[in-house]
């Protein structure tokens, strides 16, 4: 599915961003939101090869 007309796949990099800057700042609340809204759209990729490089980020976020 589409938001406005973005792929999910940049909608999850978004939030996959998102979580990454709220990790940096030590916001571990918002850091898991977004980290859930990324998981969450990261499931609706169909391109295996996108999905794969937003989970493998996602993975990275501590």
């Amino acid at each position: 599915s589409k938001v406005k007309g973005v792929e999910p796949v940049f909608m999850g990099f978004a939030y996959e961003t998102l979580a990454r800057a709220e990790a940096a700042a030590g916001n571990k609340t918002k850091r898991d939101a977004y980290l859930a809204k990324a998981r969450t759209i990261a499931k609706k990729v169909t391109d295996d090869e996108d999905r794969g490089a937003l989970e493998d980020d996602l993975a990275t976020i501590k």
